[in-house]
């Protein structure tokens, strides 16, 4: 994401009329209608949910039952994210929500990537594959960044709104560069980075639009 992208500040609605302008002036910089946005959010959504999901729970010869647990945990968040995405641009809330579409196209590059990294190439029995180093790695790898959406999504990192502009951009950026990963030890340095901002549990959760 462009380190001028917003922070995470949830958007306040405004009433009436100054809603509809807000929302028409940010669609028309974003250069999409909130019906459109809305529909691209759909789209992704059922992407994770059936493309995604159905990978994690039926290739049971082709990937690892860690694998698979993982890439069930990053589908429930990728279809979370998309279904809150779609929730506010049917708000008119639409700001930002274009560019998070179009990481959902990055998404899915590092998805395809990870999954031609593990998959079964030889026909292995899953128990013995599972014992490989690379497939141990991308196993912690799956399940770290799992968890560090979880702590997001349970406000953890809540008090990062209060830093400097520049701050709070670097940590977007990195969440991004974490949402595109592919390589388990690149990974490991973006979530050290990552978790030196939760000191405490927020009610809050953080969020990029």
């Amino acid at each position: 994401m462009d380190p001028a992208a917003p922070a995470f500040v949830p958007v306040t609605p405004a009433a009436g009329m100054e809603a509809a302008a807000i929302a028409a002036a940010a669609a028309v910089r974003d250069g999409k209608s909130s019906d459109e946005l809305a529909q691209g959010a759909l789209h992704w959504e059922c992407t994770w949910r059936i493309g995604l999901m159905w990978t994690a729970e039926q290739l049971t010869t082709a990937y690892t039952p860690q694998v698979r647990e993982g890439l069930r945990g990053w589908a429930q968040y990728l279809e979370a994210m998309a279904d809150d995405l779609k929730t506010q641009a049917r708000k008119g809330h639409v700001t930002g929500i274009e560019e998070r579409l179009r990481q959902c196209d990055r998404i899915w590059a590092a998805n395809q990537r990870i999954l031609q990294r593990v998959v079964n190439k030889e026909g292995r029995p899953v128990e013995q594959l599972a014992a490989d180093p690379e497939q141990q790695a991308m196993s912690m790898f799956l399940f770290n960044r799992n968890a560090f959406f979880k702590m997001c999504k349970m406000g953890w990192f809540a008090q990062v709104g209060l830093l400097p502009q520049q701050d709070r951009a670097r940590f977007i950026d990195l969440m991004d560069r974490l949402e595109i990963c592919s390589d388990p030890a690149a990974g490991h340095h973006l979530l050290r980075l990552l978790n030196h901002h939760a000191p405490q549990v927020s009610r809050d959760p953080l969020r990029r639009f």
